[in-house]
């Protein structure tokens, strides 16, 4: 297994190599295929194939290279006072608002809101 500083390494590299555009757009392309995986996987019945693995482990590899970048990016020093990153800034705050909204969806269902 590779190490996270390995990881980190690689995807650096492949950044580095590729290009903003052209890495977001291999992004988009493995959102694509994952997309694809999943539509094959449920013509075939089933929830999980060997065609879904493989595009899903695609696709985290993508987000895990992007999330990498947005670690090392600044985010707004006016806003915090302090060299914060884009990831742990912005992106994560996003997130943990949306996951209250999510829960306190699902909690109003479960009590018939």
């Amino acid at each position: 297994m590779m190490s996270p500083e390995d990881r980190e390494k690689l995807y650096n590299n492949l950044w580095d190599r590729a290009g903003y555009n052209e890495s977001l757009d291999d992004c988009i392309v493995k959102l694509s295929g994952f997309t694809q995986g999943i539509l094959e996987t449920r013509a075939q019945g089933v929830t999980y194939s060997y065609h879904f693995s493989d595009k899903l482990s695609d696709l985290l590899i993508s987000l895990e290279q992007v999330e990498t970048r947005l670690k090392g990016m600044p985010y707004d020093i006016r806003r915090s006072g302090h060299n914060s990153n884009l990831w742990d800034g912005q992106v994560m705050e996003m997130k943990e608002k949306k996951l209250v909204a999510l829960k306190e969806y699902i909690e109003s269902v479960k009590e018939g809101k």
